[in-house]
């Protein structure tokens, strides 16, 4: 079976993960040797002020939403997204306004956000999907246009850029996710870069340990000044992030080589619709629209021993507990229903990327 998915599984990334289980020191709140040098690391990779890690994706997102002032408010979201990118949204006691997607690149439709907006409105989360950015400059310019926060939801996109400069230090707050699917794959793990001076990246700290004052704690003696979570790094998942860490950019040109093989061999078929290519999309996913039949090919790569994927089925607000606003968005409707994920990562041979081909191409 070709898997969808496949973590790397480099012998020295264990050997890193070795390393902190020989040293005893598996985790702690205030974050670890390991931590401490991801967050440097990781930081002047992407190229924001400040790196603040996690345990996940989502628990980035609840603390960026955490950060500004937006209760009560509205905050701008595509539709097409993973669940927890909304949860975040309204844990904050925000109010989540879903935007529809542009049919070509899977990303919010910023003419659908521009007439979404109203005065009440106090962020937009640009969703990255798939590993391509969202139209950075055109977002921007409706952000500052309306005096807007803006967090990258960056979970698919590590790695990638707009306009030569990464994501992650686009906007207000990135946030990531590095678990064991993703372009940097741990056994738990996120991130939250920072890029506005005003947000104070010792509350980030605190939020991600349970509120706890790190800057005056003594040994067992501390403070707590506000709400927090449970939300920090383990020392292994820094490690093995730390070591993949020089080795992201050569992987994620991997996928963009993968993808253009797909592109080149997978066009022309009038019943499947590829992504557009981009030597800035780092393709996290490689997401094809089959227009009729769908499970039904799905059913059929099984067969031939390929496993694929949907990202997603269903829209975030066809979901029960955002669909009591009955609102229409008809091109995320319309793509859940044709979207298929189908391999790419860096590890997949000619051999397997040649059956891949093959499989696709017979299914009609």
């Amino acid at each position: 079976m070709i898997k969808l998915f496949d973590p790397p599984r480099d012998e020295t990334y264990l050997n890193s993960i070795v390393d902190v289980f020989r040293s005893g020191l598996w985790a702690t709140g205030s974050g670890g040797p390991y931590v401490r040098k991801f967050e440097e690391e990781f930081n002047r990779y992407i190229g924001s002020i400040h790196t603040v890690a996690v345990n996940s994706g989502t628990s980035a997102l609840d603390m960026a939403l955490a950060s500004i002032p937006c209760e009560g408010r509205k905050v701008m979201v595509p539709s097409l997204t993973f669940v927890s990118t909304v949860h975040a949204i309204a844990h904050a006691g925000a109010h989540p306004v879903f935007v529809d997607v542009d049919e070509f690149s899977l990303n919010m439709s910023m003419k659908d956000l521009d007439t979404k907006l109203t005065e009440d409105t106090a962020a937009i989360i640009a969703v990255h999907f798939g590993g391509r950015s969202c139209e950075m400059d055109v977002l921007t310019e409706i952000a500052n246009r309306h005096d807007l926060f803006v967090i990258e939801d960056c979970a698919h996109s590590c790695g990638a850029t707009y306009n030569g400069k990464k994501t992650g230090a686009l906007s207000t707050l990135g946030c990531f996710s590095f678990d064991p699917l993703k372009n940097v794959a741990t056994f738990a793990g996120g991130a939250v870069t920072m890029n506005d001076p005003t947000i104070d990246r010792q509350k980030l700290d605190e939020a991600r340990w349970c509120g706890i004052d790190t800057r005056s704690r003594s040994g067992f003696h501390y403070d707590v000044k506000s709400v927090g979570w449970n939300y920090f790094m383990c020392e292994a998942s820094a490690a093995l992030a730390l070591a993949q860490l020089p080795r992201l950019d050569w992987d994620n040109g991997k996928r963009r080589e993968i993808a253009a093989f797909y592109n080149k061999e997978l066009s022309g078929m009038e019943w499947l619709v590829t992504p557009p290519y981009s030597d800035e999309c780092v393709y996290h996913l490689y997401p094809i629209r089959i227009l009729s039949g769908r499970d039904l090919f799905i059913q059929h790569m099984a067969s031939r021993g390929i496993e694929c994927g949907i990202h997603y089925a269903k829209g975030v607000h066809q979901f029960s507990v955002y669909a009591h606003s009955k609102l229409s968005l008809p091109v995320t409707e319309k793509v859940v229903e044709q979207l298929v994920s189908i391999p790419i990562y860096p590890s997949l041979t000619k051999m397997q990327l040649e059956a891949i081909v093959r499989a696709v191409r017979e299914f009609k």
